[in-house]
């Protein structure tokens, strides 16, 4: 409704501003009238005037002409024989005196004609002129007040539809800042999702590494624990019957070097007698492993353990210039086993690591326990273990000095007793070179 209305208005403001220039109209038109009756009423006044100018000058001829017949008549008096040339005269006189008078009031007519017909002209011109300009100034003001009303009712609508434009852009500014804010939030929320879905696969690519390394280790130990069941049970079979022929070798060879009186047959039954005992020990080994471990497991205090068999080495340490140490027990690291075969995995660790270490080496050995753990850790600075034989260090008969005599059967004898135990042997290379062995059991407590 309310442009119904303001239109309205706009209409009767129009007929208001086109009547109030019409009454402006009419009365610059009647100004102009009465201007032009004005002129008018000169124009007559002049007309009589000259009229009477006219008038007087007749009159003026009139009393001439009287006064020549009073003249002719007193000449006549006087002189009757010329009267007629006299009046002839006199006649002649009038007659040029009434042409001239008669001249002088036409030209003074026709001056009056004319300077009334240019007055007339010229009060015309400018009533048509004041008329022209009347009827432009309504027109310019009819068209100012229509142009004025426009002006209103297009500032009134545009005014309403700017402000109508400002509602609608707070409110879009409104759902703008809203939606900004949503998709701040949404953008958060996935950037947090997204953060989330990286970790948590960065984790289970972490942890399906971590599995595929156990599998592999599980599948690694499991070959190896495959392959030592095999030869264990290749070595039950053989072992005893490898230990008696190398028994009776070992005699016969020992009554022949007492008989014998030649010293090259007396070296020669050493060699046999040593090499007897050597394959009776490789044979002893290989019937250790392949013993299952029947005994029932005792706890085993493994800090006696570390001391025993510190004394039993230290001869072979000192002859080799390699200087033993024991780092000492702070607290219970009693686990359940076999004394001898625990025993028996110190014992080799101990004797790898003086083998490994060079003159004037140390080599360290503690035992410590972490919660419901023990561990034995045997540190050397020897030469290490490289890279291509690390994978093959817990092989039966695989050793790197088969110059010194080794059997290679040491550290798998004692991987498989760790494992019986239900414990973990594993090894790394030590800063500034050397190779530290970690036997992992579980603590049985005193008991």
């Amino acid at each position: 409704m309310r442009p119904v209305v303001v239109v309205g208005c706009a209409v009767v403001a129009l007929g208001v501003g086109g009547l109030g220039v019409a009454a402006w109209t009419g009365a610059e038109s009647e100004d102009v009238a009465r201007d032009h009756l004005g002129a008018f009423g000169e124009a007559a006044r002049d007309a009589e005037s000259r009229q009477e100018t006219g008038l007087a000058i007749e009159n003026a001829r009139v009393a001439g002409v009287e006064r020549g017949l009073e003249e002719a008549r007193s000449l006549v008096a006087m002189d009757r024989d010329r009267v007629d040339a006299i009046l002839e005269v006199r006649r002649a006189a009038l007659e040029t005196e009434a042409r001239s008078a008669a001249s002088q009031i036409a030209d003074a007519d026709a001056g009056a004609r004319r300077q009334t017909q240019a007055r007339l002209m010229e009060a015309d011109r400018v009533v048509l002129a004041d008329d022209i300009g009347a009827f432009g100034r309504g027109v310019l003001l009819s068209m100012l007040a229509v142009a004025a009303s426009v002006l209103i009712v297009t500032a009134w609508l545009l005014g309403r539809r700017q402000r109508a434009l400002a509602a609608s852009l707070v409110v879009a500014d409104a759902a703008v800042r809203t939606g900004t804010l949503e998709l701040a939030r949404t953008r958060e929320d996935l950037e947090r999702s997204v953060d989330e879905k990286t970790a948590a696969l960065g984790t289970a690519l972490d942890e399906s590494r971590d599995l595929n390394v156990q599998l592999k280790d599980a599948q690694d130990q499991l070959v190896r624990q495959e392959k030592m069941a095999a030869l264990g049970t290749l070595a039950g079979g053989i072992a005893h019957e490898f230990n008696n022929l190398l028994g009776g070798i070992r005699g016969c060879a020992e009554d022949l070097r007492e008989e014998a009186s030649d010293a090259s047959a007396q070296e020669t039954l050493d060699v046999v007698v040593r090499a007897a005992r050597r394959g009776r020990t490789i044979v002893e080994g290989l019937m250790t492993f392949s013993q299952a471990g029947g005994k029932e497991p005792q706890p085993v205090e493994l800090g006696g353990v570390v001391s025993d068999v510190f004394h039993l080495v230290a001869s072979a340490a000192q002859e080799q210039g390699v200087r033993l140490e024991d780092m000492g027990v702070a607290e219970d690291v009693t686990v359940s086993g076999d004394p001898v075969q625990l025993h028996q995995v110190v014992l080799n660790l101990v004797q790898n690591a003086i083998q490994a270490s060079a003159e004037g080496g140390v080599v360290e050995v503690e035992v410590v326990r972490g919660g419901d753990r023990v561990l034995l850790r045997v540190k050397d600075r020897g030469r290490g273990i490289r890279p291509d034989h690390a994978p093959r260090v817990f092989e039966p008969f695989f050793t790197t000095r088969e110059l010194d005599g080794g059997t290679g059967l040491g550290l798998a004898i004692t991987h498989g007793i760790v494992q019986g135990h239900l414990g973990t042997l594993a090894f790394e290379d030590r800063d500034g070179g050397g190779t530290l062995f970690v036997v992992d059991l579980p603590y049985a407590g005193r008991g």
